[in-house]
C-alpha cells in the first residue's frame, strides 16, 4: 500500500497519524502492522471522531475506566500516576488557520514507559509542532523525553505569543506618547484582553509542571525528571512578563485618559474664549438685523463701517484684555 494510503487508511480509523520510534529515527506507521522492534510508540487520537473514541476505549489496551477518564471532556488540567503510567491533561493553543489565535481546546495524554497516547477533540499547535519534529529531525530516545518536547513546545508557543502581545504594546506606548489618538483605546483593550488570557493559560501549566516534578511514574530518569525546572522557570518568567504588561497596560490608559482630558480641556477652552468674543458680536448683529423703525445709520452710508469698525475695535480690546490677564 502505497505511503497516502496508509495515511488515509490512520485517519479512517480515528487516529490523526501513528510514530514507531527506532534508534532515534521516526516512521509513520499503521498499527495493523504491529511496532516490533520499535524503542516506543507516539498515536494522536482524534476524539471529535466516533472511531477515536472506540479506539480508546476498546482497541487501546487501557482499563475501561482508565479508557473513560482519557474520554472524559471535564477533566482538569492536571496529572496522576496510575499503576505503571502517568495520565495528564493540558490545555493547548488551537491551530491558527481553526480559530482565533487565543483560543484553547483540551489535550489529553496517557504516558507509559513503551507508549504515549495523545487525544485531541480540535487541532493544536504544540502537537502539530512536535509531528513537524519528529518528520524533520532525530526524535527523542525515550517516550518520557517526547513527552518532554511536547511540554516545550507548549511552553514555546505561550513565550511566543507573549513576545508579540509585548511588541505590540511597545508600539502602542510609543503612539500614545507621540499623542496618536486614533483606535489607541480599542487596541489598548485588546492587548490587555489578549495577556489576561495568556496568563490564564500559564497558570495552569505553572500548577502542572509543579505537580509533575514529585508525580511522574518511577520509570522516567533522573536527568529527564530535572528538565522541569527549566521548564518551569520558562513558564513562570512568562507569566510574570504578561502580569507586567497587564499593569503596565492599565498605567498606560490612564496616560492616555489623562492626555485625551487635557485635549479636551484644552478644546473647551478655546471654544469658551471664542464665545467669549463672539458673544457681544452676535448681539451687535442681532441688533442691528432687527427690522424696525428707528434704527441709528439707515440713512448714512458710512454707518456700515462704523459699526464694523467698532467690532474689530471691540474684538481687539477683548483679545488684548484675555491677552494681559494670561487666559490663552
Amino acid at each position: 500500500m502505497s505511503e497516502p494510503a496508509r495515511i488515509s487508511a490512520i485517519e479512517d480509523a480515528g487516529i490523526i497519524y501513528a510514530f514507531a520510534m527506532r534508534d532515534g529515527a521516526a516512521t509513520n506507521f499503521r498499527l495493523a502492522s504491529g511496532t516490533a522492534g520499535a524503542d516506543y510508540v507516539w498515536i494522536h487520537v482524534n476524539l471529535s471522531t466516533e472511531p477515536g473514541r472506540q479506539w480508546i476505549l476498546r482497541q487501546s489496551g487501557l482499563p475501561p475506566q482508565l479508557a473513560a477518564t482519557l474520554l472524559d471532556r471535564n477533566e482538569e488540567v492536571g496529572s496522576q500516576v496510575l499503576g505503571n503510567g502517568c495520565l495528564i491533561v493540558l490545555e493547548d493553543r488551537l491551530r491558527e488557520f481553526d480559530a482565533d489565535a487565543q483560543d484553547l481546546s483540551d489535550l489529553h495524554l496517557w504516558l507509559e514507559p513503551n507508549r504515549l497516547i495523545t487525544a485531541r477533540w480540535r487541532p493544536l499547535a504544540a502537537t502539530d509542532r512536535l509531528r513537524f519534529r519528529l518528520e524533520v529531525g532525530a526524535a527523542p530516545k525515550t517516550a518520557a523525553a517526547l513527552f518532554m518536547a511536547l511540554l516545550e513546545e507548549s511552553i514555546a508557543d505561550l513565550e511566543n505569543i507573549g513576545r508579540k502581545i509585548r511588541r505590540r504594546f511597545d508600539v502602542l506606548e510609543d503612539a500614545v506618547l507621540d499623542d496618536a489618538v486614533d483606535g489607541i483605546a480599542g487596541e489598548l483593550g485588546s492587548i490587555r484582553r489578549d495577556a489576561i488570557k495568556l496568563r490564564r493559560r500559564g497558570m495552569p501549566l505553572r500548577m502542572l509542571l509543579a505537580r509533575l516534578q514529585n508525580a511522574l511514574p518511577m520509570w522516567v530518569k533522573d536527568d529527564e525528571g530535572e528538565r522541569f525546572e527549566p521548564l518551569l522557570a520558562h513558564v513562570e518568567r512568562a507569566i510574570s512578563d504578561l502580569q507586567e504588561c497587564v499593569e503596565q497596560s492599565r498605567l498606560l490608559h490612564d496616560e492616555f485618559a489623562a492626555r485625551s482630558a487635557e485635549r479636551s480641556s484644552r478644546n473647551l477652552y478655546i471654544l469658551s474664549v471664542l464665545s467669549a468674543i463672539m458673544l457681544p458680536l452676535n448681539l451687535i448683529t442681532g441688533l442691528f438685523g432687527m427690522n424696525v423703525a428707528g434704527l441709528p445709520g439707515l440713512h448714512d452710508e458710512a454707518a456700515f463701517w462704523w459699526v464694523l469698525a467698532g467690532m474689530v475695535a471691540f474684538t481687539v480690546a477683548v483679545l488684548g484684555w484675555f491677552k494681559r490677564k494670561q487666559w490663552f
